[in-house]
């Protein structure tokens, strides 16, 4: 699992970076970064969700980790506010090929998303 959370958190910043070039995309309207974002979001989700398995089968959903800060982020919070991003990027790549700016919002949204729930207080790179 370790080498699954080393990779998790390389992508995390291909995933950060990604979805900065979609929210450039917005203001040029061009949602060719959108794309990318969206795909490399997927890859971090799959891995994030084998991850997540993982610490639910070892700590569960007792009161006592509830209790625990980081154990409630990482097991309740985090997989909430990251699945919201990742829905919301998928609608703005879907809404991007009609005509309108729905896409536009929904892009920015799926973004201030991710930037709320990335763990900030993790190691910014792990080896």
């Amino acid at each position: 699992m370790e080498i699954l959370l080393i990779v998790h958190n390389f992508i995390r910043w291909v995933v950060f970076l990604t979805g900065l070039w979609a929210v450039f995309g917005v203001f040029k309207s061009n949602p060719k970064g959108l794309r990318f974002y969206t795909i490399s979001f997927d890859v971090q989700a799959l891995i994030g969700i084998i991850l997540w398995i993982n610490l639910v089968l070892s700590y569960g959903f007792s009161q006592g980790v509830m209790r625990e800060f980081y154990l409630r982020f990482f097991i309740a919070e985090y997989p909430v506010i990251m699945f919201l991003s990742l829905i919301s990027a998928h609608l703005a790549a879907i809404k991007s090929k009609s005509e309108g700016n729905s896409w536009k919002v929904l892009a920015v949204l799926s973004y201030i998303l991710l930037i709320v729930g990335i763990p900030w207080w993790r190691p910014l790179i792990r080896l």
